[in-house]
């Protein structure tokens, strides 16, 4: 799975199913990370505008606009273990879990 979603293929599934439910125009704030900029990813901009929505990246270099990157970083190097990768749904499973628990059972410090 690892590979799979470095290739950007899951983060292309998720936004052909997020992108069918939109109401209405909506703008996603994306990162520069390999996966957001993957050729598959790229290669559905068209369909994904069509239904309202647009990716707009930030600039290369901007954590002051990016403080998801603390939160990712926590969760990548302290809360989730190899197993919680095992599969598309054993990692949503996890961060399902830990999302509702970040700033009570789980603390990041955003400065």
């Amino acid at each position: 799975m690892y590979q799979t979603f470095n290739q950007g293929h899951l983060f292309v599934a998720a936004l052909d199913e997020y992108s069918q439910a939109l109401s209405g125009p909506t703008v996603l704030v994306l990162d520069n990370a390999s996966v957001h900029r993957a050729a598959c990813v790229q290669a559905r901009h068209g369909v994904w505008a069509a239904r309202g929505l647009r990716l707009q990246f930030l600039p290369a270099y901007c954590p002051e606009l990016n403080l998801i990157e603390i939160l990712w970083h926590r969760c990548k190097h302290y809360w989730l273990t190899p197993d919680d990768y095992r599969t598309e749904q054993t990692l949503r499973d996890k961060l399902d879990y830990l999302m509702p628990r970040v700033g009570t059972e789980y603390t990041v410090t955003f400065s």
